[in-house]
Order: C-alpha cells, then sequence, then structure tokens
C-alpha cells in the first residue's frame, strides 16, 4: 500500500504485484474423471459375462473354441445389447434434491436422442449406483457391462460436489461424460496418437496435485497408458470435441516449453462424431 499526503487527506491505492510468467502459464485445475480398473482376477469373467451379454464384444482374435484368458478379455468390448434399458439410484442418505436428481438423470437420458437408450431411477439395486458426496472426485468403476460385476452394496460412481447449484454447463460435461461411461465407451484422450504426446512425469505430478490427487497408478491408467485402436468406434483420427475427450493441459506435453504447445480442450458435449458412433452402436429398432 501507498500513501498519497498531498492533498491533505490520506488515500489509500493498492499495488499491482504482476503475475510470473509460470503463474500466467499455468492450467486451470478442476477435477477430472478416472476410470476404476476391475481387479485382474475379474477380467475373465468381466470379458466373458460382456460376450454374452452382446456377442459383438467378442475381440477378432476369440473364437468360442478357445478358452478366454486375461490377454483376450482386455480386447474384448463392454457394450450392452440394444435396446439399452439401465438402472440409476442415488445411494447417499439423504438423497440429492428431486430437481438435481431429474437434471442428472436427463443428462444420462440425453444419450437417447441419438440410440436406443434409456435410463431410469429405481429405489434400490440399479446397474449405476451414483453417490455425489463422495471426495474421490469424477469416476466410475469399470466400464460398460463390466458395472454387473461390481459390488451391489456399494456406488461405482462419483459425482464430487455435483449439487443445485452446479450450472447446466458443468453438469452437462461431467454427467454425459460418465454415462458414456456406463454405455461402454471409453476415453478418446486414451488413443495413441494422444498418449505419446505427455510426459510422464509431468502429468504424474499435475494429477497427483490438488484438487485430484491421484496416485501414480490412476494417471497412469487414465493418461499414460494407450487402449488399442480396435476399442474405438471410429477411425481416422482422435475427436478432440467429443464427450469422451478431457481437456489435456500443455503443461504435461512433451513440447511444453515449445511455442508450438497447447492445450487439448475436450469435449463440453457431443460432437458430431459421437453421435454417428452413438447411433452405429446402439440404433433404434426399425
Amino acid at each position: 500500500m501507498s500513501t498519497n499526503a498531498g492533498s491533505g487527506r490520506s488515500r489509500m491505492y493498492c499495488r499491482v504485484i504482476p503475475l510470473t510468467k509460470e503463474q500466467l502459464s499455468a492450467p486451470r485445475r478442476h477435477l477430472y474423471c478416472h476410470i476404476e480398473p476391475l481387479p485382474e482376477d475379474q477380467l475373465v469373467e468381466a470379458a466373458c459375462n460382456a460376450i454374452k451379454i452382446n456377442p459383438k464384444n467378442a475381440p477378432s482374435a476369440h473364437s468360442q473354441d478357445l478358452a478366454m484368458t486375461k490377454e483376450i478379455a482386455l480386447l474384448t468390448d463392454t457394450k450392452w445389447s440394444t435396446p439399452v434399458r439401465l438402472t440409476i439410484r442415488f445411494v447417499d442418505d439423504p438423497k440429492p434434491s428431486r430437481e438435481l436428481r431429474d437434471r442428472i438423470l436427463g443428462h444420462f437420458n440425453a444419450w437417447g436422442d441419438h440410440g436406443d437408450i434409456t435410463f431410469h431411477e429405481v429405489e434400490s439395486g440399479a446397474t449405476v449406483r451414483i453417490t455425489v458426496l463422495n471426495k474421490d472426485g469424477y469416476w466410475i468403476k469399470g466400464l460398460g457391462t463390466q458395472l454387473n460385476l461390481t459390488d451391489p452394496a456399494l456406488p461405482n460412481m462419483g459425482l464430487q460436489d455435483i449439487t443445485d447449484a452446479t450450472s447446466d454447463g458443468e453438469l452437462c460435461r461431467v454427467v454425459r461424460h460418465e454415462a458414456g461411461h456406463a454405455l461402454g465407451f471409453g476415453h478418446e484422450h486414451s488413443r495413441a496418437a494422444v498418449v505419446d504426446l505427455i510426459e510422464e512425469r509431468r502429468a504424474i505430478n499435475f494429477f497427483a496435485a490438488t484438487p485430484n490427487g491421484w496416485s501414480e497408478e490412476t494417471t497412469r491408467f487414465n493418461f499414460l497408458t494407450a487402449v488399442p485402436e480396435s476399442r474405438f468406434q471410429a477411425s481416422g483420427g482422435v475427436d478432440y470435441a467429443s464427450i469422451m475427450c478431457s481437456d489435456v493441459p500443455k503443461t504435461v506435453m512433451k513440447n511444453h516449453a515449445s511455442e508450438d504447445a497447447a492445450d487439448i480442450p475436450g469435449g463440453s458435449d457431443f460432437s458430431a462424431t459421437d453421435k454417428m458412433i452413438i447411433s452405429a452402436t446402439y440404433p433404434r429398432q426399425q
């Protein structure tokens, strides 16, 4: 503070402290979604269950005449059969307000605008069991048909701090993304073309910090491990506008010091490619 006494009265001025270059380039920190994988000893069972529900989940490397292995299980898809009719339960006590539950359910059912998909709320059981009171961020246990193997007594999806005050834009971005996981869609940023851009140690440090607080294992699974291209429904490159693509800050990129470094913005709603994939994966019955 400085004081101007020339006018006969004391006036206070605030000294502006400029941001450092590092502060100006610091990424906006927010909660990211992370997928919690099933335990390894459940992978074979989950793959067999997925193929039983939808035979199209079987990878080309698998034959009904061959025993399922963990290697083949990792290539097995997790999509539901069409039409998709899934249940949701809010497990917190007390539950979120009726208005908030309706808003969340509405974003789940937005997937039904482009495919034969319906979610409805139930009071017991449920395939998707949501908590908004957890402090583990945005997460889901497994993908698609793998939800059938999660402990029915526990939540298998977390929407930390989603409240009545959450903006429509944030609710759309977060809930539609998590609904995509429940339908068996993985992260678009897990394509090798994106993973190869990320500097390992910088990413591990970034996601370990507040507000995410991830372990190294969680970061490796969600941002540093490329998913086989056979698991993606669209070829022809990464869809950076996909609702299933999270933003990736340039500060974790291998070329972070380059003038060419740029953030991957990620998707905030369905992209045109998303809509085509949903319609092709879960087509409406004629």
